[in-house]
């Protein structure tokens, strides 16, 4: 029989732990300001343990909400990955459009998204929220179809000859001009996507001066340098520091940032969502830049949700993908998911996950799914299947499938198909499952290209798009 107290002490701990089961409250929509940083590495921001003070702000953000340990892109280059995030779908129907007068040769096709998608802007204007975008990146030039759903919208040529892209502060500067049109009674979801981690790394000289320590030689290119293009240690190091050096100039414009987005809040929730749509290779794998492989370090990125609403210190380690951002936004518009997100929302992790025990402790790492959760990603021929723990990678130009054990190789080293047994059986059929979604989805995309054609990009796109590497 337990003493009148103790019953009392076990009905309050009943209590409370009830009260922590059930979702935080919220204030209706929230604002939300998706933040992508173009190539942007996991392994060298802050939240994730990189030595260098590369993003001191964006640790401020991530100790003030929620960081996800093990989100995954749907693609190593920037084009599928901000197609899958902002469609909600991990292969949205597409169109090519070919530049005549930049590829003459016929060699280059570009795709552009397809107007029959629904995109999370149109998904939200049509709830009332006032929507706007900063594009940066001439994948997301005027006809890609990256503004479908964007009442606001600025693809960002640079400002001065010499830079290939738009710089941070034209990328505030643009920003502080499309809020300061909206109707500040609305709620409003804004798209920012920085270049300036990109190649060619060319920090600010204050930063270069500060981070870049190193002589050497910038040697990039997207794929696997041979001969004389090899760098060497020196030269590595030396595009790293400077590679660096950029990520803290993106940094310090996302403080700013964010100040913009609060001043325009006027007293309503905002939520702030920092990503990358892929990394960049520093011959991880014998390659440079990106778009090229399917390893970690190219579909492994950075995601911190931060904001009013969400709670403090809490760290999620269960496998998430870029379409389950999609769907979390929608959910802090509190929307239904409509049907056509094939991605997860991913406040109910966070909530569900343990604060820290104390000030000084660590956030609880909470595994929220187990390996039947899959992330699938693709670029041209590549494809690629992840779980929690593992990862297949399928190149056509190499004989072997691959497959790495994440928990005790996560930079990918040791292909262990061969002797995978079942998990790598299992793991084979996900990505034939995928290919056959891809198939389904490529020949729908064709029977609209029957019926239309999509702009072809642009002359001063094209030459960015050299400039950028894409195009040899």
């Amino acid at each position: 029989m337990l003493l009148p107290g103790a019953a009392a002490l076990l009905a309050v701990v009943a209590l409370v732990a009830a009260v922590r089961a059930l979702p935080l409250p919220r204030r209706g929509p929230s604002n939300v300001v998706l933040v992508v940083v173009d190539a942007l590495r996991r392994d060298h921001v802050g939240p994730y343990g990189y030595h260098a003070p590369t993003t001191p702000f964006l640790d401020e953000l991530a100790a003030r909400g929620a960081v996800f340990e093990n989100a995954w892109s749907h693609a190593p280059h920037t084009f599928n990955a901000t197609a899958a995030l902002l469609t909600g779908r991990v292969a949205p129907l597409l169109l090519e459009r070919a530049d005549a007068a930049s590829f003459a040769e016929g060699a280059a096709l570009r795709n552009a998204v397809a107007g029959e998608n629904r995109t999370l802007a149109e998904t939200l204007a049509s709830a009332g929220y006032e929507t706007v975008a900063v594009f940066t990146n001439p994948h997301h030039d005027r006809g890609s179809g990256f503004s479908q759903g964007f009442a606001r919208w600025r693809y960002l040529r640079p400002e001065h000859p010499e830079s290939v892209y738009a710089r941070a502060p034209q990328v505030e500067a643009e920003f502080r001009a499309l809020v300061g049109q909206i109707d500040p009674e609305r709620p409003f979801f804004a798209y920012v996507h920085y270049m300036d981690v990109h190649n060619p790394y060319v920090p600010p000289a204050a930063l270069a001066e500060r981070f870049v320590r190193t002589r050497g030689t910038d040697r990039y290119r997207n794929g696997r340098p041979e001969g004389a293009d090899v760098p060497s240690d020196d030269d590595l190091r030396f595009m790293t520091e400077s590679y660096d050096a950029c990520i803290r100039s993106v940094d310090d414009s996302l403080r700013a940032l964010v100040a913009i987005a609060a001043d325009r809040a006027r007293g309503r929730d905002t939520v702030f969502v920092v990503t990358a749509d892929h990394g960049d290779e520093f011959m991880d794998h014998g390659g440079l830049g990106h778009g090229h492989s399917m390893y970690p370090e190219l579909l492994r990125v950075p995601l911190v949700v931060s904001g009013d609403g969400i709670p403090a210190g809490r760290r999620i380690q269960g496998l998430v993908r870029g379409i389950d951002v999609t769907a979390t936004i929608v959910a802090l518009a509190a929307l239904r998911l409509p049907p056509s997100l094939e991605g997860r929302e991913l406040l109910s992790d966070i909530d569900a996950s343990e604060p820290p025990s104390s000030p000084d402790a660590r956030a609880a790492r909470v595994r929220l799914q187990d390996d039947d959760a899959f992330s699938f990603a693709w670029n041209a021929h590549l494809r690629s299947v992840t779980t929690e723990n593992l990862h297949l990678l399928h190149d056509p130009s190499v004989p072997a499938l691959e497959l790495y054990d994440l928990r005790d190789d996560p930079r990918a080293q040791e292909n262990r198909f061969e002797r995978g047994g079942r998990a790598a059986r299992r793991m084979r059929r996900k990505l034939e499952e995928h290919e056959r979604h891809l198939s389904e989805v490529e020949q729908r995309s064709a029977e609209l290209r029957e019926h239309g054609s999509a702009p072809a990009v642009g002359d001063a796109a094209a030459r960015q798009l050299r400039a950028l590497g894409y195009v040899e």
